[in-house]
Parts: C-alpha cells; structure tokens; sequence
C-alpha cells in the first residue's frame, strides 16, 4: 500500500501523540517503573498507528505551537517527507526481527540523509532502541 504525503502526515502525528506520551512518562521514571507501568497498556503502539492511518486522523491530538515539540515534530515531518515505507510497516520488522518485545515508541529522523525510524521496545524489563530504514 503506497500512501499519499497526507498518509504519511496522518501516520507521523499518530506516531508523535503515542511517543510524547511513552517519553514524558519515560522521562519522569526510571526504566522498571515504566515498564512496570506499561504493563497495564491494552493498545499497542501498532494498532495506534494503524487505527490513525485509516481514519486519516490521529485519534486524539493537540497544537504544537513551539520550542522543542515543534523543532523535533518539524525534524520527524522531514525525515517522512523522503520515507517511501511508514513507521507502522518499519514497526512491523523490527518487531518481527524481535520475538517477544513491544513496541512503546517510533519516530522518524534523517540519518546521513536517509529517513529512518527509531523505535524503542521493551522485552520484560529491558529498554532497546532500534533504527529501521524506511527509503
């Protein structure tokens, strides 16, 4: 399925909303109390992503209106910009690659150029972030 830039857009905000909620958290705990916490989570990253993407918009979102949020939400519009995959099918890979882990977070950056995806998972107790391509 190729999607439009406005799909890519679509997917991109979807993907923000559920890493500005994992990294806040992620940011106020150490890593036993976060995944302690998610734990609990009955929506997966990918069904987050995927359920956005269909709908056209993101679940629920807010205005980035500036600092920080707005220079990284500005940095990840560029790296989809050039993607040709989203991050739900690069989500998909690497979890396939990863037996067992879930995926907490996933976000587009350009690295030497190339669009890809960072993509945080959680097997038990333990944190890993992965990159995945998406050119």
């Amino acid at each position: 399925m190729k999607l439009t830039n406005g799909g890519k857009l679509v997917t991109f905000v979807g993907s923000v909303l559920f890493c500005l909620l994992f990294s806040v958290t992620a940011r106020a705990q150490d890593d036993a109390a976060l995944a302690k916490a998610l734990t609990g989570v009955t929506v997966s990253l990918e069904q987050g992503l995927r359920a956005s993407a269909a709908r056209g918009v993101p679940s629920k979102s807010e205005a980035i209106t500036g600092g920080d949020d707005l220079t990284a939400a500005k940095s990840q519009g560029a790296a989809l910009a050039k993607a040709k995959g989203t991050l739900l099918d690069a989500v998909a890979r690497v979890l396939k690659a990863n037996a067992g882990a879930h995926a907490v977070s996933a976000t587009a950056a350009l690295e030497t150029g190339h669009p890809i995806a960072k993509i945080t998972l959680l097997q038990g107790q333990t944190f890993k972030t992965v990159s995945e391509k998406l050119d």
